[in-house]
């Protein structure tokens, strides 16, 4: 990772210092976010627009980022011109935990590490602790 996309800087920004997690009451909130930042990180470079009715693709050229890439593929893949929010809707409801994706990033690049939290004490559940940045 070269450097933050716009939904890694919403992500990091909706994690609380205390826990590391998204707040549970903001999560489907936070979900639309990062996929709302996804498609507008593609717009803003120049590989996706929209108009009144639809988001489609202006350039199906590689960004070299994988995930974004993959997103990427998937609108082009797509027969059918489909508006914004139907492309949110996918990424938050059919594609998956976008969030979990973009922890997953900031973890690899060393912005967040991954740690071990007990909620239960039966139970071990991996949560997500910010962390300093690398110099």
């Amino acid at each position: 990772m070269k450097q933050l996309t716009l939904a890694d800087e919403i992500v990091v920004l909706m994690l609380r210092d205390d826990t590391g997690e998204i707040e549970p009451a903001r999560a489907d909130c936070a979900h639309i976010a990062i996929a709302g930042g996804i498609l507008m990180e593609l717009s803003l470079l120049g590989r996706i627009d929209t108009d009144l009715s639809s988001l489609f693709i202006i350039d199906r050229n590689p960004v070299g980022d994988e995930f974004l890439d993959s997103v990427l593929r998937d609108i082009a893949a797509e027969p059918m011109k489909r508006p914004s929010a139907w492309w949110i809707e996918q990424y938050v409801r059919h594609n998956g935990d976008v969030s979990r994706t973009v922890l997953g990033r900031l973890v690899e690049a060393g912005i967040l590490r991954a740690g071990l939290m007990s909620f239960d004490p039966q139970l071990l559940n991996i949560i997500l602790v910010i962390a300093k940045m690398l110099a």
